[in-house]
């Protein structure tokens, strides 16, 4: 019994440790674990959990390492231990403002092999010499890095990083000989005209004509045409190929008269030729900016809701978004005519096809008519002061336009949701309620997909 007794007595620590995305920087996580238990024995604490970060970079301060400092912020342990200094950050503001929390919360930052007493004013010197000097070969990695992304991009003019590309083959510089060693070829990007290049062509063909990217996805999808990783394609994917100008033969790159330094997110970029033959010509390129401009200027039609349900209606399968589409449909003259807000669908199993969820799909009349036979039964019944606007509604559903339905109704359902019956090709909607409790309390409902998007 006297183990555990001294065991809970001891200094709680957060044992961290950081697997650099450098190769010169991988330092196996089994070292780092066992180089930190030592040092734990040595000083008499206790590592009383483990915060792993697997290939991550110390340049920034997106990562567990913040669940670390908020252990310490909660007072669920002493301080944070660490393999080296370096592990816990190489970038000078976010190793202040982060070690400040640590130090502000009353905590330590210990290193396992740095014996520095960081509470006296020499320790504090020397661990601040040790980070300036992390920081220092951060930069100077970073700078190697610029360096050969420029000699890629103006040089050779091939991206920045090597990895396939949709629509292309692509002939990497290092292949495996077969003999445990490698064949050095040179890198290069061929037209896929045997595969996927005439379909991504098409893809902006169809964009130039009015398909939508929602649209596109849906096409993409269905026919089997998934992201160069096999996943399905989503809106912000495609997006970014497609404005990334490679199948027009070009690269994008960080405009080099901006001084801002932060080029992954600054908005400031030109196009530069490529090495590699373009997919679609010169004209059909200008032609797809120019309608990207022309949609940027539209105004969310998301402002004003187009129909009753927009922004309540919800999957059930899936939890996603049930956004409204039109359908083609026989006219009197027996010609297929579009009805636009024909029906309720699955988004994700519209633009994911069956890979995301099996989906359904429900005519628009159907949900509407059975949403107002539920608000009939409703206004019958004692609802804890929501009895007048559901009696007003019933009352005034005719006349109500559909944006004032959506507006009434959010004032009175979290959601409509629908699911597939099984067995059947018939459709179960259910209404949520505010004045019931939540039934998807428990999930996280922000990855979903815009709600509208297909209308």
């Amino acid at each position: 019994m006297r183990a555990p007794d001294r065991l809970s007595r001891l200094e709680r620590y957060v044992g961290y440790i950081r697997v650099s995305t450098w190769k010169e920087e991988r330092i196996s996580p089994e070292l780092q674990r066992v180089a930190i238990e030592d040092w734990a024995r040595r000083t008499g604490r206790r590592i009383s959990e483990w915060v792993i970060d697997l290939d991550q970079t110390g340049r920034n301060f997106d990562r567990k390492i913040v669940r670390a400092i908020a252990m310490v912020e909660k007072g669920e342990a002493a301080g944070i231990a660490v393999w080296k200094y370096s592990r816990f950050g190489r970038s000078r503001d976010g190793i202040a403002a982060h070690l400040q929390r640590v130090e502000d919360a009353g905590g330590q930052l210990e290193s396992a092999t740095e014996q520095i007493d960081a509470r006296t004013v020499t320790g504090r010197l020397q661990r601040g010499i040790l980070f300036e000097f992390a920081a220092y070969e951060s930069d100077k990695l970073g700078e190697q890095w610029r360096e050969t992304h420029d000699y890629r991009r103006y040089k050779l003019r091939i991206p920045a990083t090597g990895r396939p590309r949709s629509g292309y083959i692509w002939h990497p510089r290092r292949l495996p000989d077969g003999k445990g060693g490698w064949t050095v070829q040179k890198e290069r990007y061929e037209p896929d005209v045997d595969g996927d290049a005439p379909v991504y062509a098409e893809a902006y063909r169809r964009y130039v004509d009015g398909t939508s990217y929602y649209a596109l996805c849906g096409w993409l999808n269905t026919h089997g045409w998934l992201t160069v990783r096999g996943n399905p394609w989503s809106v912000q994917v495609l997006m970014r190929y497609m404005d990334s100008g490679f199948p027009a033969g070009l690269l994008r790159v960080h405009d080099p008269k901006c001084a801002c330094g932060h080029s992954g997110n600054c908005p400031n970029h030109i196009f530069i030729p490529g090495a590699h033959e373009e997919l679609i010509s010169p004209e059909l390129w200008q032609q797809y900016q120019d309608e990207r401009d022309s949609r940027r200027k539209r105004p969310p039609r998301s402002v004003k809701p187009l129909y009753p349900l927009t922004g309540l209606a919800r999957c059930d399968q899936c939890r996603g978004t049930a956004p409204v589409e039109s359908g083609e449909r026989k006219g009197p003259d027996g010609r297929k005519q579009l009805v636009r807000g024909y029906s309720y669908c699955c988004g994700r199993r519209s633009v994911t096809s069956t890979h995301g969820c099996p989906g359904f799909w429900v005519r628009r009349s159907v949900v509407e008519g059975e949403l107002y036979d539920w608000i009939v039964r409703e206004a019958m019944l004692d609802r804890a002061g929501f009895e007048a606007l559901i009696v007003g509604l019933a009352q005034e559903w005719d006349v109500l336009l559909h944006s004032e339905k959506n507006a009434l109704l959010k004032q009175l359902v979290r959601r409509v949701t629908f699911r597939r019956r099984e067995g059947a090709s018939s459709v179960i909607i259910t209404v949520h309620p505010l004045w019931e409790p939540d039934p998807w309390a428990d999930v996280d409902e922000t990855n979903t997909l815009p709600d509208g998007a297909a209308e």
